[in-house]
């Protein structure tokens, strides 16, 4: 494991969120509801509309600087005075993660979820091998954009696919569509921020699936990566799926995982 790499990935992913996270407020709502702390040498994001829905976000525990469980607890009680509803701690790929794991657990944390993380260079050229045609999409194409990601993610909210539909809004990014004709099938984007960028939102629609699309979406992006003067890509999936074997398929390796843990106001 490339402890730089880490950093990196660590780094142009927060600044991702925090793009994602001003799309949903209002500026003025933004400052009042959304907070970004540094404590116990983490950062710390606590953001939700009301206090049944405010979560907060633990990332880089131990990562730079020595995790101690007196900072952990200190990072746990600011929560707690905030009236959060929900915590969701990353734990870092850090020599010190079975230990900080164990102290999680301790503290009535439950594993939720294993992220994991993959990196790769721009170059070289990466082929994309498919009869359909991959671009980015146009003004009028947003809200089929933005219904394929809800569909394909299964998010409920009624203001998903709107939400997802303005994703351009956020600085850097840029949406793609794959087209069978006139339909759109298939989705991507690309996160840009300095030499990096992320490789994320792709999607096939069912009868779509075991073509290469997905494989061709992603190594379109990475060239448009390149030719944008990005130098490396990372992205990241939930376990070992489809999606990650794709992203092997493109030249992706993986970098490290995150086992996330979660504990809501109720099990507390």
């Amino acid at each position: 494991m490339d402890i730089e790499v880490v950093r990196r990935i660590e780094l142009i992913e927060a600044r991702c969120r925090a793009g994602h996270d001003a799309l949903h407020l209002p500026e003025s709502e933004q400052r009042r509801q959304k907070q970004t702390l540094t404590i116990g040498g983490a950062t710390v994001e606590i953001s939700g509309p009301t206090l049944e829905t405010r979560v907060g976000r633990v990332y880089g525990f131990g990562m730079f600087e020595p995790a101690t469980e007196a900072a952990l607890d200190s990072i746990l009680e600011g929560l707690t005075e905030a009236r959060i509803s929900a915590i969701r701690f990353r734990a870092p790929p850090t020599e010190q993660r079975a230990e900080i794991t164990e102290w999680l657990k301790q503290r009535g944390m439950k594993r939720s979820a294993l992220v994991v993380h993959w990196f790769t260079a721009t170059a070289p050229v990466r082929a994309v091998d498919t009869a359909h045609e991959i671009r980015r999409l146009r003004d009028d194409e947003r809200e089929r954009f933005g219904q394929l990601i809800a569909l394909h993610y299964h998010l409920k909210p009624p203001d998903s696919a709107a939400f997802h539909a303005r994703l351009e809004e956020i600085p850097g990014m840029i949406c793609y569509m794959a087209f069978d004709g006139e339909r759109a099938v298939g989705t991507g984007a690309l996160y840009l921020d300095g030499e990096g960028c992320i490789v994320e939102y792709g999607t096939t629609l069912g009868p779509y699936r075991k073509q290469g699309l997905q494989r061709a979406t992603i190594g379109y992006r990475l060239n448009a990566a390149a030719a944008a003067g990005c130098r490396w890509a990372c992205a990241s999936t939930i376990g070992s799926d489809r999606s990650s074997r794709n992203l092997v398929r493109q030249g992706f390796e993986k970098a490290y995982d995150a086992p996330v843990f979660t504990r809501t106001s109720e099990s507390s």
